[in-house]
């Protein structure tokens, strides 16, 4: 069952090509920046993603974890963290050669030891009295930018692709902004600036994540995300009137108004599926490395297929289908994804390995953890 619908999905995600977004433009280098004009005639590469995980094997790790973690009454959630992120990480692969996942089980249990603590912490002042759990909860929400920040520095660390790490220098100051003031904001405009709080955030996380010693850049701008947002702005809207000021008055107007509802959220998820679509594709082609971009070619119908399957399947097998449900969508992220480079990946990753080995690690990365958040 797994294996035959994993590669009719595998398939449908490759032969689908709608809505894609075009080839990233690729920033020209200053003349003279190499001290010859041999950096202009390097031709454009491109290397595209795969996943060559399979279901069945997998399934084998996903119903050991979930066993283990049953009878330890949580504990080696820890341990089933790290087996999985590497099954991904290394069957997640560019030009042939997987990613590294160097994450400790002991370092993921102290830091969800620790998220523990502070959820006990706040439910145990909540009930003291109602002032309690809320200044537990403000300190929470204060505390959030430095959970953030601390699980986002671990996880580029424990990353690496070809023995070269991933970084993260995101400071606190930044993520006070990022995670409290800028989101404060939004809501204060009533939704005007959540376009902007998007790219402020993708702006902190990715402008801030390095892969050995060159950084991410992302060049998004409120218009970017601003486009896509008003168009689903204006889908909710034309489906709120609709289901409100088309159905007839009447004893069964709630019964009619529950049908036609039914009836208008296919064609509202279409256009919320189109829209996811075009945000990932945008979203890529603003994320440069060096002179290096990234080329998606997301769709709605690949999506679709996707995750309507899977979510099919998850149910008819009483949630058995789960992980190769995991291994699909997945596989099609990666036949959806391709990197563009400016001559060949061999020459950027030489040049980065020689500057990154002179590089010392940082002190600061005892400090590191994982809180479990997916940031």
């Amino acid at each position: 069952m797994g294996d035959s619908t994993e590669e009719q999905a595998s398939d449908s995600a490759e032969n689908y090509s709608g809505n894609q977004s075009p080839p990233p433009t690729l920033p020209t280098p200053p003349d003279g920046a190499n001290g010859s004009g041999a950096e202009s005639s390097l031709s454009t590469k491109t290397y595209d993603f795969s996943f060559t995980g399979n279901g069945y094997e997998f399934f084998k790790i996903w119903i050991v974890n979930l066993a283990l973690t049953i009878l330890t009454l949580g504990i080696y959630s820890a341990w089933a963290k790290v087996r999985t992120n590497r099954y991904f990480y290394s069957h997640f692969q560019l030009d042939g050669e997987g990613f590294e996942y160097h994450a400790k089980p002991l370092e993921i249990l102290k830091g969800r030891l620790i998220a523990v603590g502070l959820l006990v912490g706040y439910y145990f002042l909540g009930s003291l009295s109602l002032a309690a759990g809320a200044l537990a909860g403000i300190a929470l929400l204060l505390l959030y930018p430095v959970i953030a920040v601390l699980s986002l520095r671990f996880h580029r660390r424990v990353s690496s692709y070809r023995n070269l790490h991933f970084r993260f220098h995101g400071r606190y100051r930044d993520a006070y902004k990022t995670f409290v003031l800028w989101p404060l904001l939004g809501v204060l405009s009533f939704g005007i600036l959540y376009p902007l709080v998007l790219i402020k955030l993708d702006r902190f996380i990715i402008g801030n994540t390095a892969y050995g010693t060159e950084r991410f850049e992302f060049s998004g701008k409120y218009g970017h995300y601003a486009k896509l947002f008003l168009i689903g702005i204006v889908a909710y809207l034309v489906y709120l009137v609709a289901t409100l000021v088309l159905v007839p008055t009447g004893a069964d107007v709630a019964y009619l108004r529950a049908r036609f509802s039914a009836l208008l959220v296919f064609p509202f998820y279409a256009v919320m599926l189109y829209l996811y679509a075009r945000f990932m594709n945008l979203r890529f082609s603003l994320i440069t490395l060096r002179e290096h971009g990234f080329d998606s070619r997301f769709t709605a119908r690949g999506i679709a297929w996707v995750v309507l399957t899977n979510l099919a399947l998850i149910v008819v097998t009483l949630g058995l289908f789960l992980p190769f449900a995991k291994v699909r969508w997945t596989r099609y992220r990666a036949n959806c994804l391709s990197l563009v480079t400016q001559g060949t990946l061999d020459d950027f990753m030489a040049a980065e390995q020689d500057k990154a080995s002179a590089l010392s690690q940082e002190v600061g990365e005892a400090f590191d953890f994982d809180l479990g958040i997916g940031v």
